[in-house]
């Protein structure tokens, strides 16, 4: 992870390396960026295809949710599948990858309040 303070307190948190490697190493650096991660109302199916790449990939956006959460939910479908990926699956994993490219300068902020207050919830039942 990488973390940058500014002049007025700001503290970024982000993993742009981390995410530009991923890119690199699956051969997805010059791809066209995509504004989404997941397409809504695909029908995502088990089939006959194995893959260690696929698999290599699934978790190495696993890691990339710390500071993206926005991928959250379209990396752990693609988790379900990890024993068994489809084509599907790998153009479902190829448009999070280019949701990646569009978002590298993405991350977590933090700005400095003075009146910062704390708020914790608990569920007692």
């Amino acid at each position: 992870m990488e973390i940058y303070q500014q002049d007025d307190g700001v503290f970024i948190i982000c993993q742009k390396k981390y995410a530009e490697n991923i890119l690199a190493e699956f051969g997805m650096i010059d791809c066209k960026p995509m504004s989404t991660s997941f397409v809504v109302n695909e029908n995502i199916v088990k089939e006959d295809i194995m893959s260690t790449w696929y698999g290599s990939l699934v978790g190495n956006l696993l890691y990339l949710i710390a500071t993206r959460p926005k991928i959250m939910y379209a990396s752990s479908l693609l988790f379900r599948f990890m024993n068994n990926p489809s084509q599907l699956h790998f153009g479902t994993v190829k448009r999070v990858l280019r949701y990646i490219k569009g978002t590298l300068n993405f991350g977590i902020k933090f700005g400095k309040r003075v009146d910062a207050q704390l708020f914790g919830y608990c569920d007692n039942n």
